[in-house]
């Protein structure tokens, strides 16, 4: 795809024609003015930020235009920093230059296969690259202890120490593993593992302190203190909880900071990966009181530049280091991406290098010598300040899982929904879902938005799909899910845009003008443009729009099968853009309303304002908290609506599609609206719930049900129907004797329905499964949606012990800290005699260092609570590493009818320390007949 144009900015082949002299007007050429979000909670230092003493780096000879990397970085220097310029070889990651005695600049890194993606960063090698120039070009001089693991080491970061020698610290792949030298030419010899009294975690950062005691901070954003006697194995004191959520609250995502002394102040620069910019903090003691300083950097705006004015924009700019000369920050270091992570295959012409941009540490330690603690934000740095909107009552349209949900208004007066689908494996694929391969493209239809009725399957990826088809190997992970589909109504008929989830976006046309199909795809080669999340846009003049990702957007040809123009970028005016992903513009009374999706107070709604389609964009704002990932439409009575489905442990529910009304309030902004109750399009009184446990049965069972509240009915159904008011009463529990759905919802007084909920009952026969993603109960915790547990403490947080939190989209436990505290879960079944497998999968972040195998256990427990023996069994004592499944069985025969329990169980805390995994797919199939 050809580079995207800047509305607001240079493009990266221009030149700005200007002497440089002197520092200060090499910094009047840079300027990025950085404008913070408010609703980050940030503090804007009057004036400039961090980012504004980036210098321009040196052009040696005419920048590149053919070199490896997306177009939109720009035309670039291959001899700065260290990168395989052919990219046939190496992908280069994080980057820690030292001076050396002998004039010359080192620099250690790491370094993996290319040709794997960039995933193969789980099996990255610790390398040392020197260069005669700051800048570089750096030679790569190999592994640094290539008899140690075979070099083995990433978040490779490393610092000269009070006895002269020099120390490289790794994390991650082996966490705080320390090798030592006295030459920066090695040999590097292992010291040891850094020891504290919490778990320190991964990315860490590590430097002297002036006084001669160490510190570090990693990941999560704690402070640790070793003695300067103790050496720089420790151990390390905590110095309290994570800074972060003090310090920057509401910035999420956080990871690789790095901790230097400079100017009487020690300062961290900390990324979000999601957001991709990073932030500015600084102390004085570096243990407490840290003060934001704003904007670090932002591969969006034009901080990355050289000397004759040309700018590169970097996909991804992380991992920072510095290098410290004369006290100041004179350089620093930076990983940069060209296309995201994830969308990088091996051999496809992307990749990741180190750069160095000379940086004006003297000029910001004087600046800050003056700056108040917490200086007030100037007139010019004000973003527009919104009260945190509130969600009012909503509910689930229906009890479908569903991502990303769009709704549109047909020719007849009918709503359509679409959404990211496929919560459960598409057929033939295990251990799959809406990540990594799904069955295609779901639409619902309803009259009156609160009855839906699902169309079916209109776009399968095996039947219909192009370029889409194949099922691609991610790493470890198969991949090959529609995501974020959106429904339109255009030109006559329907329209779905997609995208792949491996990068990619399509446009569907409806060859029937009917909602239902069938769809061809206007361009079936390829990608009509790479990224995520497409959708359209028609003004008022039928002219139509493509818009993606994070608000780049583009007029379509008449035909609706590509382009008529290059893809530009919205912006803003306080912001690089409005949200991380999902773009939607919506015409409202004359104005264009651009929203993407951003984490910020959640996964939210973010807004900004335009009278032209190509804008400019007034400010950004926080218009929905929660709502991320939403589209706007208009219902047939004129009343503007939001979609909305739930993705942050802070959502009503989770996944599950819903609408809300909006509007705008007195100062303009899209806010979300409190409907009366019989104006509500769902329902919004509470169901009932069931307080029977048994899902599976032999033989028969009861169902039993309770109301919400006093003086409210409850009715249901049997055969699959809808209940409405005039179903059967519930008035004792129902007797089961077959597979059965039992829809039930409550009646309140005054005749308003609850939404109606489902409990699917099975029986118990030969070969089906008995439990599969069961709820496990365990307590007082939260039941566990989707199986899965993740065992994950690199992650601290304030307090130690067993958390229930969101994880990409799930929920999971996560089980961290230092008590000694292990998670049950435990699922009670009725079981006809008979033979049985009970069988568990396991992925696992592991390597010989971090095996989750003997932390976890699977088994049958009988009525006495009593393990049953199996009489075959298999359990890894060690995962298989590279992000492998594992599957664990327990094979039963001859077990007696009765009351069995399945329990799993995770811990204690201090055995899985460190250690990184998920556990899904428990199931209990009987094998033998009865």
């Amino acid at each position: 795809m050809s580079e995207i144009k800047q509305l607001t900015e240079p493009q990266p082949s221009t030149r700005i024609r200007k002497t440089v002299t002197g520092a200060s007007s090499v910094l009047a050429v840079l300027a990025c003015i950085a404008f913070v979000s408010a609703s980050h909670g940030q503090e804007a230092t009057r004036g400039k930020t961090f980012i504004d003493y980036f210098l321009p780096m040196p052009v040696t000879e005419p920048l590149s235009k053919d070199v490896w990397g997306a177009r939109a970085v720009g035309p670039r220097d291959p001899k700065n920093g260290l990168e395989d310029s052919t990219m046939k070889q190496w992908n280069y990651w994080d980057g820690q230059i030292i001076k050396g005695p002998d004039g010359r600049y080192h620099m250690f890194a790491s370094r993996w296969d290319q040709a794997k993606g960039h995933m193969e960063w789980v099996n990255s090698k610790a390398i040392h690259a020197v260069s005669d120039k700051v800048t570089g070009p750096y030679i790569d001089q190999g592994l640094c202890w290539p008899h140690d693991e075979g070099g083995k080491g990433h978040n490779v970061t490393a610092l000269v120490m009070p006895d002269g020698r020099y120390a490289i610290v790794v994390s991650d792949t082996r966490p705080g593993t320390v090798f030592v030298s006295k030459s920066l030419d090695g040999p590097w010899e292992q010291l040891g593992r850094i020891k504290s009294n919490d778990d320190v975690g991964a990315n860490i950062s590590i430097m002297v302190r002036p006084d001669g005691e160490y510190m570090i901070v990693p990941r999560s954003g704690r402070v640790f203190i070793a003695k300067a006697a103790d050496g720089v194995l420790g151990p390390y004191q905590a110095m309290g909880p994570s800074i972060f959520p003090t310090v920057l609250p509401g910035v999420n995502n956080l990871e690789d900071p790095v901790v230097f002394y400079s100017g009487g102040l020690y300062h961290i620069v900390v990324n979000s990966w999601t957001a991709r910019k990073a932030y500015h903090l600084t102390s004085k003691d570096g243990k407490r009181n840290w003060v934001n300083r704003g904007l670090a950097y932002d591969p969006t705006t034009n901080c990355i530049r050289y000397a004759d004015g040309t700018v590169n924009h970097w996909h991804k700019l992380e991992r920072p280091g510095v290098l410290i000369e004369n006290g100041h920050v004179t350089a620093f270091t930076l990983a940069v991406t060209d296309t995201p992570k994830e969308a990088q295959r091996g051999n496809d012409g992307h990749g990741s290098k180190v750069i160095v941009v000379p940086f004006d540490g003297a000029a910001l330690d004087r600046d800050l010598q003056n700056a108040p603690d917490k200086p007030p934000p100037t007139a010019a740095d004000e973003p527009v300040k919104l009260p945190l909107a509130k969600l009012p009552l909503i509910e689930p349209l229906f009890d479908t899982p569903m991502r990303d949900v769009s709704v549109c208004v047909g020719p007849d007066k009918t709503y359509y929904m679409t959404g990211t689908t496929g919560d459960n494996p598409a057929p033939g694929h295990d251990k799959t879902g809406w990540w990594c391969v799904n069955e295609g493209i779901r639409v619902w239809q309803s009259k009156d938005l609160q009855n839906w009725k699902p169309l079916g399957l209109v776009w399968s990826l095996d039947r219909d799909a192009t370029w889409g088809r194949e099922i691609r190997q991610n790493g470890n992970t198969k991949a090959r899910a529609v995501w974020a589909p959106e429904i339109h109504y255009i030109k006559g008929t329907f329209w779905l845009t997609y995208c792949m989830n491996y990068g990619g976006c399509g446009l569907l046309k409806s060859m029937s003008g009917k909602a239902e199909g069938p769809y061809e795809d206007v361009k079936k080669d390829g990608p009509l443009t790479k990224e995520i999340d497409p959708s359209l846009f028609q003004d008022d003049d039928g002219k139509v729009y493509w818009l993606y990702m994070n608000g780049k957007i583009a007029r379509m040809n008449d035909e609706m099968t590509g382009l008529a123009e290059e893809p530009r970028l919205l912006k803003p005016t306080n912001f690089g853009h409005v949200g991380h992903e999902g773009a939607f513009l919506s015409k409202w009374k004359g104005k264009y309303y651009l929203i993407c999706a951003e984490w910020i107070a959640g996964y939210s709604c973010m807004v900004a304002v335009a009278d032209n389609v190509y804008g400019p964009y007034g400010p950004r704002y926080l218009a929905i908290p929660q709502g991320g990932h939403n589209v706007f439409f208009t219902d047939t009575e004129g009343q503007w609506w939001s979609t909305f489905w739930g993705n942050d442990g802070g959502a009503p529910f989770r996944e599950r599609p819903a609408i809300l009304r909006i509007d705008l309030d007195e100062q303009g902004h899209v806010r979300p609206m409190p409907v009366a109750l019989e104006q509500r399009p769902w329902w919004t009184a509470a169901p009932p719930r069931k307080t029977s446990t048994a899902s599976r049965f032999v033989g028969s069972a009861t169902v039993a049900l309770e109301a919400p509240a006093k003086d409210v009915r409850v009715v249901y159904t049997l055969d699959g129907s809808i209940p409405t008011a005039k179903s059967t009463v519930y008035q004792k529990p129902i007797d089961i004797t077959r597979d059965t759905v039992v829809k039930t919802r409550a009646v309140w007084p005054g005749g308003s329905l609850s939404r109606v909920v489902e409990f699917p009952m099975r029986e118990a026969l030969p070969g089906r499964p008995l439990i599969t993603n069961p709820g496990f109960e365990s307590g007082p915790l939260p039941w566990l949606c989707n199986s899965e547990v993740l065992v994950d403490s690199d992650l601290d947080m304030d307090n130690d012990g067993v958390h229930y939190t969101p994880h990409e989209g799930k929920k999971h436990f996560r089980l961290q800290g230092g008590k000694d505290q292990t998670i049950h879960l435990t699922q009670a079944i009725a079981l006809p005699a008979g033979d049985y497998e009970l069988s568990l999968w396991v992925m696992s972040r592991a390597n010989s260092d971090n095996n989750l195998g003997p932390n976890l256990s699977l088994e049958l427990l009988d009525g006495k609570a009593q393990a049953v023996k199996p009489v075959k069994f298999s359990s890894p004592d060690c995962l298989a590493p590279k992000c492998a499944y594992v599957q664990w069985t327990r094979q039963y025969t001859g077990l007696a009818s009765g009351a069995y329990t399945v329990k799993f169980t995770v811990g204690p805390t201090d055995t899985v320390r460190g250690k990184q995994g998920w556990v899904d797919d428990f199931s209990l199939i009987q094998k033998a007949s009865r």
